[in-house]
């Protein structure tokens, strides 16, 4: 089988540090394996609470300066690791855009007909996109194009507890109008086992994104609880990227 493209999700755990911490960070999803370092960002956090009917400031933290992505993305080629940011909001798919080769949608921006509106604005700029849905095992067939979308399954409970991941969710489906058809591309992983994404591709999956942190991110980070520890020798996420690969050799 191909090699499973394994995204690390370090969210905002690197703020605390600044644009030296995302350094770090870049520099340890490469030694661990990954072949991609995620981050996210929005420009303006009060258009995302209405988005989202979130009252109050909880993405403030999401408006860092819009000049670190050519950095970022700079770094990132400079360690051979490809760079991706999560948006939420329309107006800042152009700002990301030249910046990365694919992009990637939350699920908390594919519950809705509006939401799937959100999805199509990136198309224009024919570059794949990755959308993890926890409302629809076809989000491809919703959207009626599924060329240039890939989907990952997500539970959205931080973390996720195994008996609710649903892995076999991921293996193919019989529909009465799609027929026999693989609802999901890969997996958004919340748990916090190292084996979950061997298991996953041994389900399917040949995309997985993993939550991970720094070791001095602080307990308060709203990520902190699903995510892997990276950065020390024999690290969370270095392990759990040698079992996806010792799990491709098996198949």
């Amino acid at each position: 089988m191909g090699k499973t493209f394994v995204i690390c999700e370090a969210a905002c755990t690197w703020l605390h540090a600044g644009l030296e911490g995302a350094y770090r960070s870049i520099e340890a999803a490469k030694k661990c394996g990954a072949d991609a370092w995620k981050t996210q960002y929005c420009s303006d956090p009060e258009e995302m609470h209405r988005r989202r009917g979130i009252p109050g400031n909880h993405y403030s933290r999401l408006a860092w300066p819009k000049e670190w992505h050519e950095q970022l993305a700079a770094r990132c080629r400079e360690y051979g690791i490809e760079y991706i940011c999560t948006t939420f909001i329309p107006k800042d798919i152009p700002i990301v855009a030249p910046h990365v080769s694919r992009f990637k949608v939350s699920a908390f921006e594919t519950k809705s007909g509006d939401d799937l509106s959100f999805v199509k604005a990136h198309k224009k700029y024919k570059k794949e996109v990755i959308a993890s849905t926890n409302g629809s095992d076809c989000l491809a067939e919703t959207i009626g194009d599924s060329e240039w979308l890939k989907t990952l399954r997500c539970v959205s409970e931080y973390p996720t507890p195994l008996e609710k991941l649903g892995l076999s969710r991921m293996l193919p489906q019989e529909d009465s109008i799609l027929g026999l058809y693989v609802p999901y591309d890969g997996l958004s992983d919340h748990t916090t086992s190292l084996l979950t994404g061997a298991v996953a591709v041994g389900a399917g999956a040949r995309i997985l994104e993993k939550h991970v942190r720094m070791v001095d991110t602080p307990s308060s980070d709203p990520d902190f609880g699903h995510s892997l520890l990276m950065e020390l020798r024999d690290c969370e996420l270095s392990r759990y990227v040698d079992n996806v690969r010792e799990a491709e050799r098996m198949l």
